[in-house]
């Protein structure tokens, strides 16, 4: 199964959907959102990693109409139709920015998740500016 997220043919979106290569088809999953926190905003150009269950992938950054984010969230899929969002680290503030507590949010990243179930984000771009800065969340 390949699973996708944000851009669509007419906009930013947050719909999720899934393809099953054994039946050639595509499907428009059901959402369920973070009880507290909802959903992901639409976005693009986020950075999205499969954890090792398979069932599950973690989501970071991306840009919607309103800003760059530098969220990090995971994804959940519970059935062939169905998913769930769980956000793990909300948007940092400036003061986390500024102090180094968090990173800046960022488009174009590259992540990983280590085998100690760390997150590593590498690089990316703030606003079209380059980051070479590396960061892990645990």
């Amino acid at each position: 199964m390949i699973v996708v997220f944000g851009e669509t043919t007419v906009g930013i979106s947050n719909e999720i959907w899934s393809y099953s290569i054994d039946m050639d088809k595509w499907e428009l999953l059901t959402v369920i959102p973070d009880p507290i926190n909802g959903a992901p905003l639409p976005r693009v150009l986020p950075c999205m990693v499969s954890e090792e269950s398979g069932n599950s992938a973690l989501f970071y950054g991306g840009q919607s109409v309103v800003q760059v984010h530098g969220d990090l969230w995971r994804f959940t899929l519970l059935s062939s139709s169905q998913c769930q969002w769980t956000l793990l680290f909300p948007d940092p503030s400036d003061d986390d920015i500024s102090t180094g507590a968090a990173p800046p949010g960022r488009t174009n990243t590259a992540c990983s998740v280590l085998r100690s179930g760390a997150v590593t984000i590498i690089g990316g771009d703030q606003y079209d500016t380059p980051l070479e800065d590396t960061w892990s969340f645990f």
